[in-house]
């Protein structure tokens, strides 16, 4: 499974599996790995922000969960959020407020 490679190149795999994996299945793992531990954070931010506009509702909800977590308040990621926070779909805009808590508290 994605989410337990702990190997070196897990970073470019994720990058991959989220780029170009048609399968949202795959795309929900790499998300997963990169939720417990990536090298290069802001990079994996903002791919992971661009997510936040996916097709598929699952993504869309899981990318919020994910940048929750990710500690990285970029305006970029906080603009995503916000746009997200606005969506019709309240599964992501609760997603979306809870990330953006997280990431602007403290």
């Amino acid at each position: 499974c994605l989410r337990d490679l702990r190997a070196a190149g897990a970073d470019a795999v994720a990058a991959s599996a989220l780029r170009d994996d048609p399968a949202a299945e795959v795309r929900l793992a790499a998300l997963a790995l990169i939720a417990v531990g990536t090298i290069d954070r802001p990079a994996a931010a903002a791919r992971v922000a661009a997510l936040l506009d996916d097709p598929d509702p699952r993504l869309r909800r899981a990318a919020a969960g994910t940048l929750g977590g990710m500690a990285v308040a970029t305006d970029a990621v906080l603009a995503a959020l916000q746009r997200a926070e606005a969506s019709e779909d309240a599964s992501l805009a609760r997603a979306a407020r809870a990330a953006l808590t997280r990431l602007t508290s403290g």
